[in-house]
């Protein structure tokens, strides 16, 4: 079986979501896991107010709708950069 785990491209992000394979593949080892990494609206607009991104979502909004459409089956983010509220189509 195959998934595929998104983050942002950072690196703490990129260990953070290397830990979570690990952990993974560690419980089930047939699994083959791939990685996209990628900027954030948050991370690719520098110059714009965090605050101009609305509420939240500078860093989660772009992962979310890869999560929606089937792009990417798990994406890891520190708990900071996260809504709390519940989103609709994810758990």
């Amino acid at each position: 079986m195959k998934i595929t785990i998104a983050s942002r491209k950072s690196a703490l992000a990129q260990i953070q979501s290397r830990a979570v394979g690990n952990a993974l593949l560690a419980h089930h080892p047939q699994l083959v896991i791939d990685y996209k990494f990628s900027a954030s609206a948050g991370d690719k607009d520098q110059d714009r107010e965090l605050t101009s991104f609305g509420d939240k979502g500078a860093f989660t909004s772009d992962f979310y709708q890869g999560l929606v459409d089937g792009s990417y089956d798990l994406v890891v983010h520190s708990w900071k950069d996260l809504p709390i509220e519940s989103r609709p189509k994810t758990k």
